[in-house]
């Protein structure tokens, strides 16, 4: 499963992550496509941001999923 898939099984939206990451929902659209693969940091900001809307995921729960977006992007 991609990041958006991911992010979609998880019952929240790009928009509400960011809201809850305090980021911009821009940076989570490029982490979606592939455009950008995340930091380190950004990743457990991530993680925080899926806690904060009630959502409980690991690290390499989301590594996985951004790991799969930058194989179907071909990068």
């Amino acid at each position: 499963m991609n990041f958006q898939e991911f992010i979609r099984s998880k019952g929240i939206t790009q928009t509400q992550l960011a809201e809850a990451m305090g980021c911009g929902r821009a940076n989570i659209s490029l982490w979606a496509t592939g455009e950008v693969f995340p930091t380190p940091k950004s990743i457990n900001n991530m993680v925080d941001g899926f806690a904060t809307a009630g959502v409980t995921v690991t690290y390499d729960d989301i590594y996985a999923a951004l790991l799969i977006t930058k194989r179907e992007r071909g990068n």
